[in-house]
């Protein structure tokens, strides 16, 4: 995602799509809160499920993280176990929380939002 004015306002990244397909986000501070990333991940999930064979994509959010949590758990994520993990930017492993999203689950949620945005 771009913002014209500023540079990126987020990033979304699609990781081993030879394999169970993982993803990860980051959105940064100015733009928390507007529903920019669960459009972003809605739509980059649809292309995912809708061109590929894919069924389950895996994800996670470090623990102290509960609004990337609840974006993931917008888009059907459901927790299948925590972890530890390496945060780069705080240098140091930290508790994460592992989660998981089956087509299903994905479809699902779209229809419960009503308008194919989770």
């Amino acid at each position: 995602m771009i913002d014209p004015g500023d540079g990126a306002a987020g990033v979304f990244v699609l990781r081993e799509l030879r394999r169970t397909a993982d993803v990860g986000f980051w959105l940064g501070r100015p733009y928390w809160g507007r529903g920019y990333m669960t459009e972003a991940a809605t739509a980059i999930l649809s292309w995912l499920f809708e061109t590929t064979d894919h069924d389950m994509v895996t994800a996670g959010a470090f623990a102290d993280n509960p609004a990337s949590i609840r974006v993931q758990e917008k888009l059907g994520f459901t927790v299948c176990g925590e972890s530890r993990q390496m945060c780069r930017a705080r240098g140091q492993e930290l508790p994460h929380i592992d989660l998981v999203l089956t087509r299903d689950n994905f479809m699902t949620a779209r229809e419960r939002a009503g308008k194919g945005v989770a």
